[in-house]
């Protein structure tokens, strides 16, 4: 991608060497002014063809690439939103067979009431009648 090391010539190291800065007390003639009475705004900048290119190239790949990150991101994100629906499922009808299994309890205790409840049921006559009597008689 680079191009190739040229050679440090004495010209060009002299076309690299920037003037310090000056002040108007010390020279009237502004910076831009003198760089220009030197020829080097005289020159045109010549664009590499190899290097547009290069650059077109590397925009492409750079776009290839994005693009295939983003289409593997959005596979990790369905595969986790399958694995999601999946556990979510799996917990629905776990839910549903533990309902199913807990139902039958009830209603065999309403079905066939145990011992002690029958005898809650008959000391609860025994008061009623007993309540009923007094009411009456009082």
């Amino acid at each position: 991608m680079h191009s190739p090391p040229r050679p440090l010539t004495v010209k060009y190291l002299q076309d690299w060497i920037i003037q310090p800065g000056t002040s108007d007390w010390k020279n009237p003639i502004p910076l831009d002014k003198s760089l220009a009475a030197d020829g080097r705004g005289l020159q045109e900048v010549q664009m590499n063809d190899n290097l547009s290119e290069a650059l077109y190239v590397a925009e492409k790949k750079a776009r290839e690439a994005a693009a295939i990150l983003r289409s593997k991101v959005q596979k990790e994100k369905m595969m986790m939103k399958e694995e999601l629906r999946a556990l979510a499922v799996k917990a629905r009808s776990e839910r549903k067979k533990i309902r199913k299994e807990r139902r039958p309890l009830k209603v065999r205790a309403l079905a066939a009431p145990s011992s002690t409840e029958s005898e809650r049921e008959k000391i609860r006559e025994e008061r009623r009648r007993e309540g009923d009597g007094k009411k009456v008689g009082g």
